[in-house]
């Protein structure tokens, strides 16, 4: 037997649907409000790209000006900075920014507290999270990591526009170090 494919919906159809006709095979059903136009849009696969694109791009930037000022902050007068975990020492811009609780949680994605300057073996390999936890309790005081274990938990969802702040903060603050402390932020590691 021989299966039809699946024909797109057509405009005429399309059209119905948006204003408030509910179809039921090829039967119109008289429904109440009209469907949003973002409904109809997700429905029938024409969801604009460019506002989860905006988004997608924001978060990257708020994530690279948050990396940057976190290994700027942890790195010394001179650009170079220590492993939070394993105590190599390198410049910043050859560490990473490294999370205790993972990116994941967003409620914890952009906590200071949360992040260290790690190198790049200690955070790929898991984040040595108990030397890690370890390292937040003596910086910040005991019960710290636990603390942020459990805000992690907490549902936290951020919109473009708190992308877009969290980016504009973090730069700013970066632009302060490259204006207060240039020599930090402008030398390179020795050959």
């Amino acid at each position: 037997m021989k299966r039809s494919p699946i024909k797109p919906t057509s405009a005429k159809r399309a059209a119905e649907i948006k204003g408030g006709a509910k179809m039921s095979g090829t039967f119109k059903i008289k429904a109440g409000a009209p469907m949003s136009a973002k409904v109809v849009d997700r429905v029938f696969g024409k969801a604009s790209k460019r506002t989860s694109d905006a988004k997608r791009l924001a978060k990257a930037a708020a994530d690279r000006w948050f990396s940057e000022f976190i290994r700027l902050r942890d790195a010394g007068p001179d650009g170079r900075v220590k492993c939070v975990t394993c105590s190599h020492t390198d410049h910043w811009r050859y560490l990473q920014c490294g999370h205790l609780v993972t990116r994941g949680h967003q409620s914890t994605r952009f906590d200071e507290q949360n992040a260290s300057c790690q190198c790049r073996g200690c955070n790929y390999n898991g984040g040595q999270h108990v030397k890690h936890a370890a390292a937040i309790d003596l910086r910040y005081g005991a019960g710290t990591s636990e603390a942020l274990h459990v805000k992690a938990m907490r549902r936290c969802s951020r919109t473009l526009a708190d992308y877009q702040f969290i980016a504009k903060v973090y730069k700013e603050r970066v632009d302060l170090i490259k204006a207060t402390e240039p020599d930090k932020y402008n030398t390179r590691k020795a050959a």
